[in-house]
């Protein structure tokens, strides 16, 4: 299994797999507890998504049936777990988004999206500092991305997050 964690807005995670789904035909499903609402993120990007509330969807190859009991891990589909910019009391946070896609299938889009995600048309940098703000200590992630709009709030003080509410934050390396 290969997980890409980027810091990203809804709009250019939209671009980046919108591009993605366009260049390897592919369609999407957002899961809604345990059935799946297909869509196109070719034409339909992120607002219905978060209008349903859904923030765990797939990528999967164009003309496959989607069933109740499909298995998108075992099927080779990507999961895509979509960060957010969410806004509480006076804090601003713009949480992780990871996509996740399973190596060594036979539809090849772990490397796929690996390779996507180096172009240069998306201007995604690599290096981030993750602090746990509640017990202290830090890691380095230098395979972590983040797109110049994650660092342009950054800079404005919107915080880096796991998720809310957890003991992690993260910076871009310096």
């Amino acid at each position: 299994m290969s997980t890409f964690h980027l810091f990203v807005l809804e709009e250019e995670l939209d671009l980046i797999l919108s591009r993605f789904s366009l260049q390897y035909d592919l369609s999407a499903a957002l899961q809604v507890g345990n059935s799946y609402e297909v869509y196109d993120p070719k034409v339909q990007p992120s607002p219905w998504r978060l209008q349903t509330g859904g923030r765990l969807f797939y990528l999967f190859p164009h003309g496959t049936q989607c069933h109740e009991d499909s298995r998108p891990r075992d099927e080779g589909w990507v999961q895509v777990m979509a960060g957010f910019l969410t806004e509480q009391d006076s804090s601003r946070t713009l949480t992780l988004t990871a996509i996740a896609a399973t190596d060594g299938h036979a539809n090849r889009l772990a490397s796929r999206m690996r390779s996507h995600l180096k172009k240069s048309e998306f201007h995604l940098q690599k290096g981030i500092v993750g602090r746990n703000v509640k017990y202290g200590g830090e890691s380095t992630y230098k395979g972590m991305l983040y797109s110049p709009q994650a660092l342009l709030l950054h800079n404005e003080g919107v915080s880096w997050v796991y998720e809310n509410g957890a003991n992690t934050a993260f910076d871009p390396i310096n």
